[in-house]
């Protein structure tokens, strides 16, 4: 099998995995935690329960100081890109958030273009405002076409993570193994959101959870395991193939939603805040068809 189609299935990992996660992120912070700093850390320290893992394909190796700064840098945005992300999900359904991660990935040729050299065939171009459009059309509804703040709110989320996959991408071709680049930036992303939990309301908050231990362990070490699993699938693709490419088949991550809870939603309702009557799931449909049609043009 070539490095080319690996790279191509490491990159569907991502919003297979993803759009389960965004699902109990949804059920957590809508349920569960009343702050989002201690969420954020508990889901970085269970990223170092994965470690193991990512020994298995390599032992880290040192890096540069300057590569350091950019790990760093990835690791910040892993943080931050999430308050906007999990504000969205108290806002719309889960779907339309995963849709709106689109939004910024307009950037991601153009930060690829000046930091890594990445140049995309005009079929590929037209591929990626295929995905933009069908992601604005999606949520169109939702927020009626204003720049309201779940617009907003997945804007910036979308530009960070972008821009992330392109430092990633620049790390990597920097001689930067997967399992060195992960492993630093998981250790990273712990400090950074230790050092941001310690307020007196955060730290009280994470107190007022311990009776609640045991209804928030489990989905929320699965919900981690998924989400981790998608980045280093993500990440992973980012070392075989372009960063445009891996980027526009992230954009299927909606469509996984929709999937999900299409059956799962009646099983498990507390789960999902999803709108899934007749009329919604129609227009969801044609916009995914586009979505797909975006990605196959992305990849060509």
């Amino acid at each position: 099998m070539s490095s080319y189609l690996i790279g191509i299935l490491a990159a569907f990992a991502s919003p297979i995995l993803h759009g389960a996660s965004n699902t109990i992120d949804s059920y957590l912070y809508n349920g569960i935690f009343h702050r989002l700093t201690p969420l954020i850390f508990f889901s970085t320290a269970l990223n170092l329960l994965f470690l193991p893992l990512v020994f298995i394909f390599g032992w880290p190796a040192f890096v540069s100081a300057n590569i350091a700064i950019i790990l760093f840098g990835i690791a910040l945005i892993e943080v931050l890109y999430q308050y906007p992300y999990f504000w969205s999900l108290r806002r719309t359904d889960t779907s339309v958030v995963a849709a709106l991660f689109s939004l910024g990935k307009v950037s991601v040729p153009l930060f690829a273009f000046f930091i890594v050299g990445e140049r995309l065939a005009p079929l590929q171009y037209v591929g990626f405002f295929v995905l933009i459009l069908s992601s604005m059309a999606l949520s169109a509804e939702r927020i009626s076409l204003r720049f309201d703040r779940t617009f907003l709110f997945m804007l910036s989320a979308s530009l960070l993570l972008s821009l992330e996959s392109v430092l990633y991408k620049y790390v990597f071709e920097q001689g930067v193994s997967w399992s060195s680049a992960m492993v630093w930036t998981m250790a990273l992303e712990f400090f950074i959101a230790g050092v941001m939990v310690l307020t007196p309301k955060n730290l009280a908050e994470i107190v007022a959870l311990r009776p609640k231990i045991k209804q928030v362990g489990l989905p929320l070490t699965i919900m981690q395991f998924l989400s981790w699993s998608g980045s280093a699938g993500s990440a992973y693709a980012l070392s075989l193939i372009p960063v445009s490419v891996v980027k526009g088949i992230g954009s299927t991550q909606a469509l996984f939603v929709l999937v999900y809870a299409l059956f799962f939603a009646k099983r498990y309702p507390h789960l999902f805040r999803e709108y899934i009557g007749h009329d919604g799931v129609r227009k969801k449909i044609f916009l995914f068809a586009c979505i797909i049609v975006g990605v196959v043009l992305t990849i060509a």
